[in-house]
């Protein structure tokens, strides 16, 4: 697997995790983008591209950022 096609597949499966959280959590699930925004430490613009799997606005760090703000530990590997 090539270098670029490595970091694509862990921003998808950081992202998937990071959909999921969003998911779970009582107190922001059903949240509009801008309390999203808020609580992420990010623009209500930056969650829309977040939530719509615009992975290529985002950097690895970023999104395994993005993950730590929600309280989210991500493990990877086989």
């Amino acid at each position: 697997m090539t270098q670029k096609k490595h970091s694509r597949v862990l921003r998808q499966q950081v992202h998937q995790v990071i959909v999921r959280a969003l998911a779970a959590r009582s107190e922001i699930a059903g949240a509009s983008q801008t309390v999203l925004g808020q609580k992420l430490k990010i623009t209500q613009p930056r969650v829309s591209a977040l939530l719509a799997g615009k992975l290529q606005d985002f950097s690895l760090d970023m999104l395994v950022d993005l993950a730590a703000r929600l309280g989210v530990k991500i493990r990877l590997g086989g």
